[in-house]
C-alpha cells in the first residue's frame, strides 16, 4: 500500500476528516515535509534566587550583548554564566501573583518596569553596578516600549486604559506639555495589554481592539486611530513582535499580525479549540512567549494543572504547522549568547556542562531560544532530543470493506522506533490500539489484532534517538471478516 504522509497536526479537525492529519504531535518540530526533533533544555548559568519574572536581551551602544532579568524583588545582569545583582538599593517591592518585568531599550539604556515599582534604567555600556529609579517622575506603568525618540508607558498606575510619553529624545522628559511628552486615555477597547513597535509606528494592544500611534508633531503630537474592532490581546503574556510580525492570542483564539492587513487567525479549526481547553486559564498569568529564530517558530509556553508551565506550544510561521511539547519552565526567553571562554567556566568541563560547547551560547552575539528551568537557571533548547510521538488519523484502508492490518513501517530516518496499530468499526467509536512495537531489520513492525473498518497509526521515537526527520507509515493489510 502507498505510503500515508502524517500532515499537519490539527486537533479541532473530527476524527474521521478524509485528509490525513496528527491527532497529536508531541515532543517534535514542524518541518516542511513532515517532523523534526525536539531538543530538551540544556542548563548554561546558574540561579537567580526566585522565581524569573521577565528576561530581556540587548546590544549597548559599542556593540556588546547583554542580558537582564528581574524575579521576585531583584533585576539581575548575566555576566558570563553568573546571575549579578544589579537591584536598585532596598530591591523592589515583593511580585505578585501576576506581576511580570517588562523592559524596553532606549539608546544605551535598558530600561525595567514591574507596575509597582518606579520605571529603572541602566546604562549598559558604562559597567553601571545597579539599576535605579528613573529621573523625571514619570509614575508606575505596567508596559514599556520606545518609539522613535519616545519612551512610551501603558496601563498607568491604577489606570489600566492610558498611556504617556516621554519628551522627544528624553527618557527623563515626563512633564506633560514640555518638549512633546504628554498622556491619553483611552474610552473604549478594555484594558492595555501589550505594545508592538515598527518604524512608521506605535501599536496599542487592548482586550478588544489594536489602536496605531504615529507621531506628527505640532500641536497633535501623536495621532492616534483605532485599526482593528473587536480582536485584541486578552492575555498580555500571550503577545510577542519578531520584525513584521508579532502573535496574539484572543478571546478566539491565536493571531498573527504583519501590522498592515488585519490580523489573521491562525488556529482556526486547526488548534484553537485544543488550546483554549488545554491552557488552564486561571493560570494564563504565567503563560510566556519566545521566538525560535533557528528554527522560525513561535514558542507560547503555558500552564495545565499548576502555575508551573510545563508544556510549549509550537507554530512555524512560514511553514503555517504547529506542534507541541512537554518542558517544565518558570518564563520562555529570547537570549542572546554573551559571549564565554574556558577561563569563565568553573567545575568539572567534563560532567558539569551538558550543553555542547559547540552551542551558539558560548559564541557571543547569536540569537537563541531559551528558558528559565524551575531552578531559576536559564536552559537553551540544546539537550538530548525528546521522546516524539505522532498519532495519524483513521481512515478506511480498503472502501467498504473490513481490514486487518499486517505491519506498519514508520518512515523516519530514527532507528529504534515503535509503530501501535489502531482500529474501529463505526466512525463514532474511539480507536483502540494495541501494544507499541519495536521495528525489526526490515524497519517494519508486525501487527496483530487490528480488524476493523478504520485504521490508524501511533508511532513513538525514543528519547535521546538520533534523528532528522519523521514523514509517515507504510501499512499493509489484507482483507478480514466481520459484519458489513
Amino acid at each position: 500500500m502507498p505510503a500515508r504522509d502524517f500532515g499537519p497536526w490539527a486537533p479541532d479537525l473530527d476524527a474521521m476528516n478524509p485528509a490525513p492529519h496528527l491527532r497529536n504531535a508531541k515532543n517534535c518540530l514542524p518541518a516542511a515535509n513532515g517532523y523534526r526533533p525536539l531538543p530538551g533544555l540544556s542548563v548554561t548559568t546558574g540561579a537567580m534566587s526566585a522565581r524569573c519574572r521577565g528576561v530581556f536581551p540587548m546590544r549597548d551602544i559599542d556593540n556588546a550583548a547583554h542580558m537582564y532579568a528581574g524575579d521576585l524583588d531583584k533585576l539581575y545582569e548575566l555576566e558570563a554564566t553568573v546571575w549579578t545583582d544589579r537591584s536598585k538599593v532596598g530591591g523592589y517591592t515583593d511580585a505578585t501573583t501576576t506581576t511580570r518585568w517588562r523592559f524596553a531599550q532606549y539608546g544605551d539604556r535598558a530600561l525595567a518596569t514591574n507596575g509597582l515599582d518606579a520605571i529603572q534604567y541602566i546604562d549598559a555600556s558604562t559597567a553601571a553596578t545597579a539599576f535605579a529609579d528613573l529621573a523625571g517622575s514619570p509614575g508606575l506603568a505596567k508596559f514599556i516600549a520606545t518609539y522613535g525618540e519616545f519612551v512610551f508607558l501603558g496601563a498607568l498606575g491604577t489606570n489600566g486604559m492610558a498611556i504617556k510619553w516621554s519628551a522627544i529624545g528624553n527618557s527623563e522628559g515626563w512633564t506633560v506639555g514640555v518638549n512633546l511628552s504628554d498622556e491619553q486615555e483611552f474610552a473604549d477597547g478594555g484594558n492595555i495589554t501589550g505594545f508592538a513597535t515598527t518604524r512608521a509606528a506605535l501599536y496599542v494592544f487592548q482586550d478588544k481592539c489594536i489602536r496605531r500611534v504615529q507621531f506628527v508633531g505640532g500641536s497633535v503630537i501623536m495621532q492616534i486611530d483605532k485599526l482593528v474592532e473587536n480582536i485584541g490581546c486578552i492575555e498580555p503574556n500571550s503577545l510577542i513582535q519578531y520584525g513584521q510580525r508579532c502573535f496574539f492570542l484572543s478571546e478566539d483564539g491565536w493571531y498573527m499580525w504583519d501590522f498592515e492587513s488585519q490580523p489573521r487567525a491562525i488556529g482556526n479549526e486547526i488548534f484553537d479549540r485544543w488550546f483554549l481547553s488545554e491552557a488552564n486559564r486561571v493560570y494564563w498569568y504565567a503563560m510566556s512567549t519566545a521566538i525560535d529564530p533557528r528554527n522560525r517558530v513561535f514558542a507560547c509556553g503555558y500552564a495545565v494543572d499548576s502555575d508551573t508551565p510545563a508544556r510549549v506550544f509550537y507554530f512555524n510561521y512560514e511553514l503555517g504547522k504547529a506542534s507541541w511539547g512537554e518542558a517544565a519552565h518558570e518564563i520562555l526567553v529570547p537570549a542572546i549568547a554573551l559571549g564565554v571562554s574556558l577561563d569563565d567556566l568553573t567545575g568539572n568541563l567534563d560532567t558539569d556542562y551538558s550543553i555542547s560547547f559547540d552551542d551558539p551560547y558560548y559564541q557571543g552575539g547569536a540569537l537563541y531560544f531559551g528558558a528559565i528551568n524551575t531552578e531559576h537557571k536559564l536552559a537553551s533548547f540544546s539537550g538530548a532530543n525528546l521522546e516524539a510521538t505522532f498519532e495519524l488519523s483513521p481512515s478506511a484502508l480498503f472502501d467498504g470493506r473490513r481490514a486487518a492490518l499486517s505491519w506498519i513501517k514508520p518512515i523516519t530516518d530514527a532507528s529504534g522506533a515503535t509503530a501501535a496499530g489502531g482500529s474501529k468499526v463505526l466512525p463514532s467509536d474511539a480507536v483502540t490500539f494495541t501494544s507499541a512495537v519495536a521495528q525489526q531489520a526490515s524497519g517494519r513492525c508486525p501487527m496483530r489484532d487490528t480488524d476493523g473498518f478504520y485504521h490508524a497509526a501511533k508511532v513513538v521515537i525514543p528519547a535521546a534517538a538520533t534523528w532528522t526527520w519523521a514523514r509517515g507509515v507504510e501499512f499493509a493489510a489484507g482483507g478480514a471478516r466481520g459484519v458489513r
